[in-house]
Protein backbone atom coordinates (compact mmCIF):
# COMPACT_ATOMS: atom_id res chain seq x y z
CA UNK A 1 0.00 0.00 0.00
CA UNK A 2 2.91 2.46 0.85
CA UNK A 3 4.34 2.20 -2.64
CA UNK A 4 1.00 2.88 -4.08
CA UNK A 5 0.17 6.18 -2.28
CA UNK A 6 3.72 7.35 -2.52
CA UNK A 7 3.38 6.91 -6.89
CA UNK A 8 -0.19 8.27 -6.14
CA UNK A 9 1.43 11.22 -4.22
CA UNK A 10 3.45 12.23 -7.10
CA UNK A 11 0.30 12.81 -9.35
CA UNK A 12 -0.12 16.35 -7.17
CA UNK A 13 2.85 17.30 -9.85
CA UNK A 14 4.22 20.80 -9.86
CA UNK A 15 6.07 20.40 -6.22
CA UNK A 16 9.78 18.73 -6.63
CA UNK A 17 9.22 17.94 -2.29
CA UNK A 18 6.37 15.39 -3.22
CA UNK A 19 8.82 13.38 -5.46
CA UNK A 20 11.57 13.77 -3.20
CA UNK A 21 9.26 12.30 -1.04
CA UNK A 22 8.67 9.40 -2.86
CA UNK A 23 12.02 8.50 -4.26
CA UNK A 24 13.00 8.82 -0.62
CA UNK A 25 10.14 5.99 0.52
CA UNK A 26 10.89 3.63 -2.51
CA UNK A 27 14.04 3.24 -1.96
CA UNK A 28 14.06 2.76 1.72
CA UNK A 29 12.61 -0.10 1.88
CA UNK A 30 11.69 -0.31 6.24
CA UNK A 31 10.08 -2.85 7.89
CA UNK A 32 6.09 -2.09 8.68
CA UNK A 33 5.07 -1.32 11.90
CA UNK A 34 2.17 -2.67 12.92
CA UNK A 35 0.98 0.09 16.28
CA UNK A 36 -1.26 -2.13 17.77
CA UNK A 37 0.27 -5.69 16.80
CA UNK A 38 -1.59 -7.79 19.72
CA UNK A 39 -5.04 -6.16 19.12
CA UNK A 40 -4.38 -4.26 22.51
CA UNK A 41 -3.44 -1.04 24.20
CA UNK A 42 0.18 -1.71 25.18
CA UNK A 43 2.09 0.96 24.86
CA UNK A 44 -0.51 3.25 24.35
CA UNK A 45 -1.52 5.64 27.05
CA UNK A 46 -4.98 7.55 27.35
CA UNK A 47 -5.87 11.18 27.92
CA UNK A 48 -8.77 12.52 29.11
CA UNK A 49 -10.56 16.19 29.33
CA UNK A 50 -12.25 15.25 32.76
CA UNK A 51 -10.19 14.56 36.09
CA UNK A 52 -11.86 10.79 36.40
CA UNK A 53 -10.50 8.17 34.34
CA UNK A 54 -13.39 6.72 32.13
CA UNK A 55 -12.90 2.92 31.08
CA UNK A 56 -13.65 0.54 27.93
CA UNK A 57 -13.55 3.79 26.11
CA UNK A 58 -10.89 2.60 23.43
CA UNK A 59 -11.66 -1.16 23.12
CA UNK A 60 -11.06 -4.15 20.60
CA UNK A 61 -13.87 -5.80 19.05
CA UNK A 62 -13.75 -9.86 17.97
CA UNK A 63 -12.39 -8.93 14.13
CA UNK A 64 -9.50 -6.82 15.74
CA UNK A 65 -10.63 -3.30 15.04
CA UNK A 66 -9.97 -0.68 17.63
CA UNK A 67 -13.54 0.96 18.58
CA UNK A 68 -13.47 4.23 20.14
CA UNK A 69 -16.61 4.72 21.37
CA UNK A 70 -16.68 8.89 21.61
CA UNK A 71 -17.14 10.13 24.75
CA UNK A 72 -15.19 11.43 27.52
CA UNK A 73 -13.08 14.09 25.01
CA UNK A 74 -9.60 13.01 24.98
CA UNK A 75 -7.11 10.53 22.89
CA UNK A 76 -5.15 7.76 22.57
CA UNK A 77 -1.25 8.47 21.98
CA UNK A 78 1.62 5.56 21.68
CA UNK A 79 4.65 5.92 23.81
CA UNK A 80 7.05 6.04 21.25
CA UNK A 81 8.79 8.93 19.16
CA UNK A 82 8.51 8.87 15.70
CA UNK A 83 9.67 11.86 13.37
CA UNK A 84 9.70 10.59 9.22
CA UNK A 85 7.46 7.75 8.29
CA UNK A 86 4.11 6.73 6.49
CA UNK A 87 1.48 6.51 8.55
CA UNK A 88 -1.62 4.00 6.92
CA UNK A 89 -4.67 2.62 8.49
CA UNK A 90 -8.61 2.41 7.56
CA UNK A 91 -11.08 4.07 9.95
CA UNK A 92 -15.23 4.46 9.53
CA UNK A 93 -17.67 5.76 11.65
CA UNK A 94 -20.41 3.06 13.37
CA UNK A 95 -21.87 0.99 10.45
CA UNK A 96 -25.19 0.50 12.33
CA UNK A 97 -25.73 4.28 12.85
CA UNK A 98 -24.02 5.97 10.31
CA UNK A 99 -23.94 9.06 12.80
CA UNK A 100 -20.40 10.96 11.88
CA UNK A 101 -18.83 13.48 13.79
CA UNK A 102 -15.48 14.93 14.83
CA UNK A 103 -12.26 12.40 15.26
CA UNK A 104 -8.77 12.77 13.97
CA UNK A 105 -5.17 11.30 14.08
CA UNK A 106 -2.56 13.45 15.71
CA UNK A 107 0.88 13.74 14.69
CA UNK A 108 4.66 14.57 16.12
CA UNK A 109 2.93 15.33 19.87
CA UNK A 110 4.91 17.02 21.64
CA UNK A 111 4.71 19.06 25.26
CA UNK A 112 1.80 18.80 27.96
CA UNK A 113 -0.79 15.74 27.10
CA UNK A 114 -3.69 18.47 26.75
CA UNK A 115 -6.91 18.24 25.04
CA UNK A 116 -5.63 18.90 22.29
CA UNK A 117 -1.82 18.62 22.05
CA UNK A 118 0.84 20.32 20.41
CA UNK A 119 0.66 18.27 17.30
CA UNK A 120 -0.20 18.46 13.53
CA UNK A 121 -3.82 16.56 13.16
CA UNK A 122 -5.09 15.28 9.81
CA UNK A 123 -9.36 15.32 10.76
CA UNK A 124 -11.76 12.45 10.42
CA UNK A 125 -15.06 14.45 10.00
CA UNK A 126 -17.72 14.34 7.49
CA UNK A 127 -17.26 16.95 4.32
CA UNK A 128 -13.53 18.15 6.42
CA UNK A 129 -11.84 14.33 6.18
CA UNK A 130 -8.41 15.23 4.64
CA UNK A 131 -8.66 18.82 6.46
CA UNK A 132 -5.20 19.44 8.83
CA UNK A 133 -4.99 21.70 11.89
CA UNK A 134 -2.34 22.48 13.65
CA UNK A 135 -2.55 22.64 17.38
CA UNK A 136 -1.14 25.07 19.48
CA UNK A 137 1.21 26.96 17.54
CA UNK A 138 2.73 23.86 15.34
CA UNK A 139 3.91 25.78 12.96
CA UNK A 140 2.49 25.36 9.67
CA UNK A 141 2.66 27.38 6.25
CA UNK A 142 0.51 29.55 5.34
CA UNK A 143 -1.58 28.55 2.04
CA UNK A 144 -3.28 31.71 0.15
CA UNK A 145 -6.92 30.36 -0.05
CA UNK A 146 -6.99 27.35 2.07
CA UNK A 147 -5.42 28.48 5.42
CA UNK A 148 -7.59 29.72 7.93
CA UNK A 149 -6.22 30.38 11.69
CA UNK A 150 -4.88 26.40 12.61
CA UNK A 151 -6.79 25.17 9.72
CA UNK A 152 -5.73 23.95 5.98
CA UNK A 153 -8.21 22.73 4.03
CA UNK A 154 -8.11 19.79 1.66
CA UNK A 155 -7.53 20.02 -2.29
CA UNK A 156 -10.34 17.60 -2.64
CA UNK A 157 -13.04 15.67 -1.41
CA UNK A 158 -12.68 11.79 -1.75
CA UNK A 159 -14.36 10.25 1.60
CA UNK A 160 -16.73 7.18 1.41
CA UNK A 161 -20.45 7.60 3.32
CA UNK A 162 -20.18 7.98 6.57
CA UNK A 163 -20.13 4.13 7.86
CA UNK A 164 -18.15 2.95 5.31
CA UNK A 165 -14.52 2.20 5.40
CA UNK A 166 -11.70 4.94 4.41
CA UNK A 167 -8.04 4.27 3.86
CA UNK A 168 -5.53 7.01 4.68
CA UNK A 169 -1.89 7.24 4.00
CA UNK A 170 0.38 9.81 5.37
CA UNK A 171 3.46 10.61 4.32
CA UNK A 172 5.30 12.95 7.04
CA UNK A 173 8.89 13.98 6.37
CA UNK A 174 10.86 16.96 7.55
CA UNK A 175 8.76 19.70 6.89
CA UNK A 176 6.19 18.40 4.64
CA UNK A 177 3.61 16.22 5.24
CA UNK A 178 0.96 14.57 1.80
CA UNK A 179 -2.22 13.30 3.00
CA UNK A 180 -4.05 10.58 0.76
CA UNK A 181 -7.47 8.98 1.19
CA UNK A 182 -8.85 5.98 0.05
CA UNK A 183 -6.18 6.35 -3.23
CA UNK A 184 -6.06 10.18 -3.90
CA UNK A 185 -3.93 13.05 -2.98
CA UNK A 186 -6.16 15.40 -0.99
CA UNK A 187 -3.99 17.95 0.95
CA UNK A 188 -0.21 18.72 1.41
CA UNK A 189 1.06 20.93 3.64
CA UNK A 190 4.77 22.41 4.31
CA UNK A 191 6.26 24.20 6.59
CA UNK A 192 6.19 22.06 9.29
CA UNK A 193 8.36 21.28 12.71
CA UNK A 194 10.78 19.12 12.14
CA UNK A 195 10.92 17.01 15.58
CA UNK A 196 9.95 13.23 16.34
CA UNK A 197 7.00 12.84 18.47
CA UNK A 198 3.99 10.31 19.06
CA UNK A 199 1.35 9.68 17.46
CA UNK A 200 -2.70 10.05 18.65
CA UNK A 201 -6.27 9.06 17.92
CA UNK A 202 -8.62 11.38 19.13
CA UNK A 203 -12.15 10.92 21.01
CA UNK A 204 -14.29 13.47 20.14
CA UNK A 205 -17.99 12.66 19.86
CA UNK A 206 -18.98 9.70 17.60
CA UNK A 207 -17.92 5.92 17.66
CA UNK A 208 -15.32 5.68 14.98
CA UNK A 209 -13.57 2.38 14.26
CA UNK A 210 -9.63 1.70 13.19
CA UNK A 211 -8.01 -0.94 11.53
CA UNK A 212 -4.51 -2.26 9.91
CA UNK A 213 -2.77 0.37 11.69
CA UNK A 214 0.33 0.49 10.22
CA UNK A 215 3.75 2.59 10.30
CA UNK A 216 6.67 2.69 7.98
CA UNK A 217 9.87 4.49 8.85
CA UNK A 218 11.46 6.88 6.43
CA UNK A 219 14.95 7.36 8.39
Amino acid sequence: MVALGLAAACQLGGSESVTELSDRGAALEQPVIQLFPQHNLDGWVERWWVDNRPVNVWTFDDQGNLICRGQPLGFLRNEKTFKDFVLSFDWRFNPTTRAGGDSGVMLRITGEDLVWPRSIEVQILPLHSGDVVAWRGFPIRYENGRTNGEFTFKLKDNETFAGEWNHYEIYLQGDHMVVNLNGEVVNEVQGLEDVAGTIGFQCNGPEVQFRNVELTPLD
